[in-house]
């Protein structure tokens, strides 16, 4: 009764609470059932989109020069808009955008429909064409910053994107990628989109693989040898072929030395500009990424969140997920990126309802649209090779938000912990965030025990997006949920709720993973923060201050949504864990963490270049906490 007494409670008044309220004590209620659906009529519009089509570039000559269109219209009348453009630089490893000038749209009011005119012939210029690179093929690659502000200058809607021209008119362009993923040591997928329908090619480790005309190609390449490649694509349209730079990327090995990186939640910050890049903090997460290539990782683990998100109009969503790849791109040519489902990286269905005073949004199902796990599976590539059924019939498959790859001697887990979400889940159905269902708990279950008899697997991490054990600005959610209390949890008609089925959620899948040997940590983001927290059969985990006795072996949980999304810093209202944290930083950050035989060091970056710490985590295949040198030279 600790934790009730804490709200100044009788057995006297506790009661009469249990009377007042058992008929809406809702327990399970509909978790987990189709969620009941409002008519389509009723709707309301949620989204942030600002473009209605565009933009599109047109090249013409001027007086003699090259000139650039770009034309859009926008949702609602705008100012004047700005375009920065330049070329990439010929001599990067790693391209990004270098903006050389600028133009300003002539507009007198406010309109819809926008041009902006740039002059391309100042890029063939000798002072703007580093290298040479344009001049030699009389054109090239060109990115251009689309920049529309409002009209009282508080804020900004930008679009990086990026065409190809050759002795002045518009050819095909890669626009996104390529992309490089890796779901094995032999298997790996190449991924790009062109502006215009094309034939395309891989050119991987001197071997040609095709692929069919289309704008969005997608090639899949087995029977890979060796850990070190080099690849490139080309585009073929009108008779004219572009190519990628050469990239070179890895797989993995057999030696039990290896380097990742993991961080979480980059949607949109404060600050101005690109801190908000269409949903996405651009500035910082950028950053970030380049960090990760720069400190020697293999691959990046994102564990959610990396939208704004919370859209009801799928265009928007598309185009928020868009921004997020832009941000990550010049390292995913060479890095595979592995992304899993955050709560706010949903498309949703949205109408009020006079119970509630902000309405009750509902995770859009087949009934409205695309479901938030279709849509995300379309975005990015993951391993597909093997996943849960649906919870229901009428749930969304979890097809590339739930996977799993080997790398080397370690096996990394993706669990989809806001799979069918909404609001009032156990008054209305689907799910509340946090919670991880029967067919997707047996499927990971399962896993772990293939993996226990696997010889090849010492190590194992889990990821997923929301914390079993939270710490800062999401005690009243994820997997706690004020501990279930029912004072604290309120139903859609206010009255109090018992979630003490969380706990029991939580509990399940935290004795499943502490229960297998080889599991060293459980990777999350959702809180905007840095936190190291072991959790054993000691800890602290109830209400009442009481440990789990079923939590055998001692498993790491790593709080990394330090990737640009608003920071939290600590919450005045304790969790019974409170005192097993061993480290805790508001700085936006990036973990690298070295895998070297049975032992694993973690480094903390921070976005400013710092260390906020370096320990070693795991020792001869035990959990362990001992400092370590603030350099590693990382597997070259």
């Amino acid at each position: 009764m600790r934790y009730l007494m804490n709200h100044k409670l009788t057995y006297v008044s506790l009661l009469l609470i249990l009377l007042m309220t058992s008929d809406s004590i809702a327990q399970l209620g509909r978790l987990g059932m189709p969620p009941l659906t409002g008519n389509p009529e009723d709707l309301v519009p949620n989204s942030m989109r600002i473009l209605e089509s565009g933009p599109e570039v047109r090249i013409i000559t001027d007086e003699g020069r090259l000139k650039a269109i770009v034309e859009f219209e926008t949702t609602r009348p705008m100012p004047a808009a700005y375009v920065h453009y330049g070329p990439y630089f010929h001599d990067q490893e790693t391209p990004v955008p270098a903006y050389r000038h600028s133009a300003k749209e002539n507009l007198t009011a406010p309109t819809t429909r926008h041009s902006v005119i740039f002059d391309l012939t100042r890029l063939l210029e000798p002072i703007n064409d580093p290298g040479g690179a344009m001049k030699k093929l009389d054109g090239g690659t060109v990115c251009y910053r689309l920049v529309i502000p409002e009209s009282d200058g508080a804020n900004q809607y930008i679009f990086d994107k990026r065409f190809e021209f050759r002795n002045s008119r518009r050819i095909v362009c890669i626009t996104d990628g390529p992309w490089i993923d890796v779901f094995s040591a032999h298997e790996v997928v190449i991924s790009w989109e062109t502006d215009l329908p094309s034939e395309g090619k891989v050119v991987l480790d001197g071997k040609t693989y095709p692929s069919t005309l289309n704008k969005h190609h997608e090639v899949k390449i087995n029977g890979l040898t060796g850990e070190q490649h080099l690849y490139s694509v080309f585009t073929i349209a009108d008779s004219v072929t572009v190519s990628s730079r050469i990239y070179e990327f890895r797989t993995p090995g057999k030696s039990g030395n290896f380097r990742f990186a993991a961080m979480s939640d980059s949607r949109a910050g404060y600050g101005g500009f690109t801190t908000n890049f269409n949903g996405t903090n651009l500035a910082i997460l950028r950053s970030l990424v380049l960090g990760t290539k720069s400190n020697d990782a293999e691959f990046i683990i994102f564990a959610g969140d990396l939208i704004n998100g919370h859209t009801t109009d799928e265009r928007d969503y598309l185009a928020q997920m868009d921004a997020f790849k832009c941000s990550i791109e010049p390292v995913g040519h060479s890095i595979p990126i592995y992304e899993g489902i955050g709560n706010h990286d949903l498309v949703i269905d949205y109408w009020k309802d006079p119970r509630s005073n902000y309405g009750i949004p509902i995770v859009r199902d087949k009934v409205f649209g695309n479901s938030t796990e279709t849509l995300f599976a379309n975005c990015f590539v993951n391993p597909d090779n093997d996943f849960p059924k649906p919870e229901q019939p009428e749930a969304p498959r979890y097809r590339e938000t739930v996977y799993y790859f080997d790398w080397d001697n370690t096996r990394f887990i993706s669990l989809n912990s806001n799979y069918w979400w909404a609001s009032y889940a156990e008054d209305i159905g689907g799910s509340i965030e946090g919670y991880v269902f029967n067919n997707q708990y047996e499927w990971f279950r399962n896993l772990l025990e293939k993996t226990t008899a696997d010889p090849a697997i010492s190590h194992v991490f889990v990821f997923t997006h929301e914390p079993p054990f939270p710490c800062s600005g999401h005690i009243r959610d994820a997997m706690w949920y004020n501990g279930g209390d029912l004072l604290l949890n309120k139903n859609i008609d206010g009255k109090p709720l018992d979630r003490s089925h969380v706990l029991k959620g939580r509990d399940r899948l935290w004795t499943a993973i502490s229960q297998n040997e080889k599991v060293r940590a459980v990777i999350v983001g959702h809180e905007h923060n840095y936190v190291r927290l072991k959790i054993d059969a000691k800890t602290p985990v109830y209400p009442n201050g009481k440990p789990n006795p079923r939590f055998k072996n001692p498993v790491w949980e790593l709080i990394t949504g330090g990737a640009g999304a608003p920071y939290y810093g600590k919450s005045d209202q304790k969790v019974p864990w409170e005192n097993s944290i061993a480290k805790f930083s508001s700085q936006e950050h990036y973990l690298i963490i070295e895998v070297a035989g049975q032992n694993i060091d973690l480094y903390v970056h921070s976005a400013n270049g710092d260390i906020i710490e370096t320990v070693r985590i795991v020792e001869n295949g035990k959990p362990t906490e001992k400092p370590i040198p603030a350099v590693s030279t990382g597997k070259k």
